[in-house]
Protein backbone atom coordinates (compact mmCIF):
# COMPACT_ATOMS: atom_id res chain seq x y z
CA UNK A 1 0.00 0.00 0.00
CA UNK A 2 2.79 2.42 0.89
CA UNK A 3 5.31 1.50 -1.80
CA UNK A 4 4.97 4.84 -3.60
CA UNK A 5 6.27 6.62 -0.50
CA UNK A 6 9.70 5.07 -1.07
CA UNK A 7 12.47 5.99 -3.51
CA UNK A 8 15.17 3.32 -3.19
CA UNK A 9 18.67 2.60 -4.38
CA UNK A 10 19.68 -0.91 -5.38
CA UNK A 11 22.98 -2.59 -4.64
CA UNK A 12 24.33 -3.93 -7.95
CA UNK A 13 23.91 -4.25 -11.72
CA UNK A 14 20.88 -6.49 -11.30
CA UNK A 15 18.30 -6.94 -8.58
CA UNK A 16 19.04 -9.06 -5.53
CA UNK A 17 16.49 -11.50 -4.16
CA UNK A 18 15.63 -9.08 -1.34
CA UNK A 19 15.10 -6.26 -3.84
CA UNK A 20 12.89 -8.50 -5.96
CA UNK A 21 10.94 -9.40 -2.81
CA UNK A 22 10.40 -5.71 -2.02
CA UNK A 23 9.18 -4.90 -5.53
CA UNK A 24 6.89 -7.96 -5.57
CA UNK A 25 5.37 -6.94 -2.24
CA UNK A 26 5.20 -3.16 -2.43
CA UNK A 27 6.40 -1.82 -5.76
CA UNK A 28 8.12 1.56 -5.32
CA UNK A 29 7.63 5.21 -6.08
CA UNK A 30 11.10 5.36 -7.59
CA UNK A 31 14.30 3.40 -8.05
CA UNK A 32 17.48 5.50 -7.95
CA UNK A 33 20.39 4.25 -10.04
CA UNK A 34 24.07 5.03 -9.40
CA UNK A 35 27.34 4.20 -11.13
CA UNK A 36 27.45 0.94 -9.20
CA UNK A 37 24.29 -0.11 -11.05
CA UNK A 38 25.21 0.97 -14.57
CA UNK A 39 27.75 -0.73 -16.83
CA UNK A 40 26.57 -0.13 -20.40
CA UNK A 41 23.49 1.03 -22.31
CA UNK A 42 22.41 -2.56 -22.94
CA UNK A 43 22.87 -3.61 -19.32
CA UNK A 44 20.96 -0.49 -18.19
CA UNK A 45 18.09 -1.33 -20.54
CA UNK A 46 17.91 -4.87 -19.14
CA UNK A 47 18.05 -3.67 -15.53
CA UNK A 48 15.19 -1.21 -16.07
CA UNK A 49 13.16 -3.98 -17.73
CA UNK A 50 13.82 -6.25 -14.75
CA UNK A 51 12.71 -3.55 -12.30
CA UNK A 52 9.49 -2.96 -14.21
CA UNK A 53 8.78 -6.68 -14.55
CA UNK A 54 9.14 -7.37 -10.83
CA UNK A 55 7.14 -4.29 -9.81
CA UNK A 56 4.23 -5.44 -11.98
CA UNK A 57 3.76 -8.37 -9.58
CA UNK A 58 2.97 -6.09 -6.64
CA UNK A 59 -0.47 -5.18 -5.31
CA UNK A 60 0.07 -1.80 -7.01
CA UNK A 61 1.35 -2.96 -10.41
CA UNK A 62 2.88 0.21 -11.85
CA UNK A 63 6.48 0.84 -12.85
CA UNK A 64 8.66 2.81 -10.44
CA UNK A 65 10.04 6.12 -11.66
CA UNK A 66 13.63 5.40 -12.70
CA UNK A 67 15.78 8.16 -11.20
CA UNK A 68 19.34 9.41 -11.50
CA UNK A 69 21.48 12.19 -10.05
CA UNK A 70 22.87 14.05 -13.07
CA UNK A 71 23.65 17.70 -12.36
CA UNK A 72 26.66 17.64 -14.68
CA UNK A 73 30.28 18.01 -13.63
CA UNK A 74 31.13 16.28 -10.34
CA UNK A 75 27.62 14.94 -9.81
CA UNK A 76 27.10 12.55 -12.69
CA UNK A 77 26.09 8.93 -12.15
CA UNK A 78 26.53 7.70 -15.73
CA UNK A 79 29.93 6.03 -16.37
CA UNK A 80 31.76 8.33 -18.77
CA UNK A 81 33.39 5.51 -20.72
CA UNK A 82 30.01 4.22 -21.91
CA UNK A 83 27.75 7.27 -21.86
CA UNK A 84 27.83 10.91 -22.85
CA UNK A 85 29.57 13.10 -20.26
CA UNK A 86 28.17 16.43 -19.15
CA UNK A 87 30.13 19.41 -17.79
CA UNK A 88 28.65 21.73 -15.19
CA UNK A 89 25.90 23.97 -16.65
CA UNK A 90 27.23 26.97 -18.62
CA UNK A 91 28.51 29.76 -16.40
CA UNK A 92 27.14 32.62 -18.50
CA UNK A 93 23.47 33.59 -18.41
CA UNK A 94 22.63 32.63 -21.96
CA UNK A 95 19.05 31.75 -22.85
CA UNK A 96 20.18 29.54 -25.71
CA UNK A 97 22.99 27.70 -23.90
CA UNK A 98 21.25 27.05 -20.58
CA UNK A 99 17.94 26.06 -22.14
CA UNK A 100 19.76 23.77 -24.59
CA UNK A 101 21.75 22.19 -21.77
CA UNK A 102 18.59 21.28 -19.82
CA UNK A 103 16.70 20.13 -22.90
CA UNK A 104 19.51 18.00 -24.31
CA UNK A 105 20.41 16.37 -21.00
CA UNK A 106 16.77 15.69 -20.17
CA UNK A 107 16.14 14.22 -23.63
CA UNK A 108 19.26 12.05 -23.40
CA UNK A 109 18.30 10.69 -19.97
CA UNK A 110 14.73 10.03 -21.12
CA UNK A 111 16.00 8.02 -24.10
CA UNK A 112 18.03 5.88 -21.69
CA UNK A 113 14.89 5.12 -19.68
CA UNK A 114 15.16 7.62 -16.83
CA UNK A 115 12.05 9.46 -15.68
CA UNK A 116 13.44 11.68 -12.90
CA UNK A 117 16.67 13.64 -12.70
CA UNK A 118 17.71 15.00 -9.30
CA UNK A 119 18.62 18.40 -10.74
CA UNK A 120 18.99 21.34 -10.81
CA UNK A 121 21.01 22.27 -7.75
CA UNK A 122 19.54 25.60 -6.60
CA UNK A 123 21.88 26.25 -3.69
CA UNK A 124 23.36 29.76 -3.58
CA UNK A 125 27.07 29.45 -2.78
CA UNK A 126 27.49 32.08 -0.07
CA UNK A 127 30.25 30.22 1.81
CA UNK A 128 33.36 30.00 -0.43
CA UNK A 129 34.86 27.08 1.52
CA UNK A 130 31.74 24.95 1.01
CA UNK A 131 33.29 22.04 -0.88
CA UNK A 132 30.16 19.89 -0.89
CA UNK A 133 28.33 22.43 -3.08
CA UNK A 134 31.22 24.34 -4.66
CA UNK A 135 30.91 24.42 -8.45
CA UNK A 136 27.58 22.61 -8.26
CA UNK A 137 26.03 26.00 -7.47
CA UNK A 138 24.87 28.08 -10.42
CA UNK A 139 26.21 31.24 -8.77
CA UNK A 140 27.15 33.00 -5.56
CA UNK A 141 24.40 35.53 -6.29
CA UNK A 142 20.76 34.53 -5.72
CA UNK A 143 19.49 36.69 -8.59
CA UNK A 144 21.87 34.97 -11.00
CA UNK A 145 20.85 31.55 -9.68
CA UNK A 146 17.22 32.45 -10.36
CA UNK A 147 17.98 33.63 -13.91
CA UNK A 148 19.98 30.53 -14.75
CA UNK A 149 17.58 28.15 -13.03
CA UNK A 150 14.65 29.53 -15.01
CA UNK A 151 16.33 28.59 -18.30
CA UNK A 152 17.54 25.20 -17.10
CA UNK A 153 14.13 24.30 -15.68
CA UNK A 154 12.40 25.29 -18.92
CA UNK A 155 14.80 23.11 -20.92
CA UNK A 156 14.31 20.13 -18.64
CA UNK A 157 10.54 20.51 -18.64
CA UNK A 158 10.36 20.68 -22.42
CA UNK A 159 12.45 17.51 -22.65
CA UNK A 160 9.76 15.55 -20.83
CA UNK A 161 11.80 14.45 -17.82
CA UNK A 162 10.74 15.17 -14.23
CA UNK A 163 13.20 17.18 -12.15
CA UNK A 164 13.95 17.91 -8.51
CA UNK A 165 14.98 21.23 -6.96
CA UNK A 166 17.58 20.83 -4.23
CA UNK A 167 18.61 21.27 -1.44
CA UNK A 168 15.72 23.13 0.21
CA UNK A 169 15.95 25.64 1.91
CA UNK A 170 19.58 26.09 0.79
CA UNK A 171 22.85 24.26 1.44
CA UNK A 172 25.16 27.00 0.21
CA UNK A 173 26.22 28.59 3.50
CA UNK A 174 27.64 25.48 5.19
CA UNK A 175 31.05 23.85 5.59
CA UNK A 176 30.38 20.34 6.90
CA UNK A 177 29.44 17.58 4.43
CA UNK A 178 26.00 16.28 5.41
CA UNK A 179 26.87 12.81 4.12
CA UNK A 180 29.03 12.44 7.23
CA UNK A 181 27.88 14.91 9.87
CA UNK A 182 25.32 17.62 10.58
CA UNK A 183 26.09 21.02 9.01
CA UNK A 184 24.95 24.08 10.95
CA UNK A 185 23.94 27.35 9.31
CA UNK A 186 23.62 30.27 11.75
CA UNK A 187 22.01 32.64 9.23
CA UNK A 188 18.93 34.52 10.48
CA UNK A 189 15.61 33.81 8.82
CA UNK A 190 15.49 37.13 6.96
CA UNK A 191 18.83 36.34 5.32
CA UNK A 192 17.66 32.86 4.33
CA UNK A 193 14.48 34.32 2.85
CA UNK A 194 16.20 37.14 0.96
CA UNK A 195 18.88 34.91 -0.54
CA UNK A 196 18.64 31.13 -0.37
CA UNK A 197 14.88 30.80 -0.77
CA UNK A 198 14.63 32.87 -3.97
CA UNK A 199 15.51 30.03 -6.39
CA UNK A 200 13.10 27.70 -4.60
CA UNK A 201 10.31 30.23 -4.94
CA UNK A 202 10.95 30.18 -8.68
CA UNK A 203 10.91 26.37 -8.75
CA UNK A 204 7.64 26.36 -6.83
CA UNK A 205 6.05 28.87 -9.20
CA UNK A 206 7.25 26.79 -12.17
CA UNK A 207 5.71 23.59 -10.79
CA UNK A 208 8.89 21.58 -10.32
CA UNK A 209 7.42 18.25 -9.16
CA UNK A 210 9.98 17.39 -6.46
CA UNK A 211 11.86 19.39 -3.84
CA UNK A 212 14.74 17.63 -2.07
CA UNK A 213 15.43 18.64 1.51
CA UNK A 214 18.73 19.71 3.08
CA UNK A 215 20.06 17.86 6.12
CA UNK A 216 21.17 21.17 7.63
CA UNK A 217 20.43 22.64 11.06
CA UNK A 218 19.47 26.32 10.75
CA UNK A 219 20.18 27.13 14.36
CA UNK A 220 18.62 30.59 14.52
CA UNK A 221 15.34 29.30 13.06
CA UNK A 222 14.84 25.77 14.40
CA UNK A 223 17.58 24.81 16.83
CA UNK A 224 16.16 21.33 17.45
CA UNK A 225 15.61 19.93 13.95
CA UNK A 226 17.55 19.93 10.68
CA UNK A 227 15.40 21.15 7.79
CA UNK A 228 14.50 17.61 6.69
CA UNK A 229 12.84 17.02 10.05
CA UNK A 230 11.56 20.55 10.68
CA UNK A 231 7.87 21.39 10.57
CA UNK A 232 8.82 25.04 10.38
CA UNK A 233 10.68 24.55 7.10
CA UNK A 234 8.62 21.78 5.49
CA UNK A 235 5.20 23.17 6.38
CA UNK A 236 5.35 26.84 7.36
CA UNK A 237 7.98 27.86 4.80
CA UNK A 238 7.65 25.32 1.96
CA UNK A 239 3.89 24.97 1.91
CA UNK A 240 2.50 28.09 3.58
CA UNK A 241 5.02 30.74 2.50
CA UNK A 242 6.21 29.44 -0.88
CA UNK A 243 2.90 27.79 -1.72
CA UNK A 244 4.62 24.68 -3.03
CA UNK A 245 2.18 22.08 -4.36
CA UNK A 246 4.59 19.33 -5.40
CA UNK A 247 6.20 16.49 -3.47
CA UNK A 248 8.76 16.99 -0.70
CA UNK A 249 11.42 14.30 -1.12
CA UNK A 250 13.93 13.65 1.66
CA UNK A 251 17.57 13.49 0.70
CA UNK A 252 18.94 10.07 1.65
CA UNK A 253 17.66 9.46 5.17
CA UNK A 254 20.63 7.32 6.12
CA UNK A 255 23.16 10.15 5.77
CA UNK A 256 25.42 10.90 8.70
CA UNK A 257 23.83 14.30 9.35
CA UNK A 258 20.72 12.47 10.60
CA UNK A 259 21.66 9.01 11.81
CA UNK A 260 24.39 10.23 14.17
CA UNK A 261 21.70 11.72 16.40
CA UNK A 262 18.52 9.79 15.57
CA UNK A 263 17.31 6.26 14.95
CA UNK A 264 16.28 5.43 11.34
CA UNK A 265 12.69 4.77 12.46
CA UNK A 266 12.41 8.06 14.32
CA UNK A 267 13.90 9.89 11.32
CA UNK A 268 11.23 8.45 9.02
CA UNK A 269 8.28 9.35 11.22
CA UNK A 270 9.64 12.80 12.14
CA UNK A 271 10.09 13.60 8.44
CA UNK A 272 6.45 12.68 7.78
CA UNK A 273 5.21 14.57 10.85
CA UNK A 274 7.16 17.66 9.75
CA UNK A 275 5.33 17.68 6.43
CA UNK A 276 7.54 15.53 4.20
CA UNK A 277 6.14 13.21 1.57
CA UNK A 278 8.61 10.76 0.04
CA UNK A 279 11.24 8.72 1.92
CA UNK A 280 14.55 7.98 0.18
CA UNK A 281 17.09 5.27 1.03
CA UNK A 282 19.89 4.90 -1.49
CA UNK A 283 22.80 2.96 -0.03
CA UNK A 284 21.45 0.10 2.10
CA UNK A 285 22.54 -3.49 1.50
CA UNK A 286 18.92 -4.54 1.86
CA UNK A 287 15.64 -2.69 1.21
CA UNK A 288 14.18 -0.88 4.25
CA UNK A 289 11.63 -3.52 5.27
CA UNK A 290 11.99 -2.35 8.87
CA UNK A 291 11.04 1.22 7.93
CA UNK A 292 8.03 0.06 5.90
CA UNK A 293 6.71 -1.98 8.85
CA UNK A 294 7.36 0.92 11.22
CA UNK A 295 5.48 3.54 9.22
CA UNK A 296 2.66 1.09 8.50
CA UNK A 297 2.19 0.68 12.26
CA UNK A 298 2.68 4.42 12.81
CA UNK A 299 -0.15 5.23 10.40
CA UNK A 300 -2.53 2.97 12.32
CA UNK A 301 -2.27 5.34 15.27
CA UNK A 302 -2.10 8.56 13.26
CA UNK A 303 -4.98 8.76 10.83
CA UNK A 304 -4.25 12.35 9.81
CA UNK A 305 -0.79 11.51 8.54
CA UNK A 306 -2.07 8.28 7.03
CA UNK A 307 -4.58 10.28 5.00
CA UNK A 308 -1.86 12.71 3.89
CA UNK A 309 0.39 9.83 2.81
CA UNK A 310 -2.48 8.23 0.89
CA UNK A 311 -2.64 11.47 -1.10
CA UNK A 312 1.12 11.26 -1.66
CA UNK A 313 0.72 7.71 -3.00
CA UNK A 314 -1.86 9.03 -5.47
CA UNK A 315 0.30 12.00 -6.47
CA UNK A 316 3.25 9.74 -7.26
CA UNK A 317 0.93 7.51 -9.28
CA UNK A 318 -0.31 10.57 -11.15
CA UNK A 319 3.25 11.55 -12.06
CA UNK A 320 3.87 8.05 -13.38
CA UNK A 321 0.76 8.23 -15.55
CA UNK A 322 1.70 11.59 -17.05
CA UNK A 323 4.88 10.19 -18.60
CA UNK A 324 4.82 8.51 -21.98
CA UNK A 325 5.61 4.78 -21.70
CA UNK A 326 8.98 3.56 -23.00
Amino acid sequence: MWGNLFFLGISAEQLTQDEIKWLNLYGAGGIVLFKRNIKSPEQLKNLIAQIKFEAQKSANPTSPLICIDMEGGRVAELPQDQFKSWPVPPSQISEELLYQYGFEMGSYLARLGFRVNFAPCLDVLTEPSNQLIGDRALSTNPIEVVKKAKLLIKGYQDSGILICAKHFPGHGHTIVDSHFDLPVDHSPLDQIESSHLLPFKLASDWNVPFFMTAHVLYSSVDKDHPATLSEFFLTKILRDKLGYQGLCLADDLDMGALIKNNSPRDIATQFLKAGGDVLMYCHRNQPPFDIYDHINNFFKSNQVLAAHSQLTVLEVEKLKSLLAPL
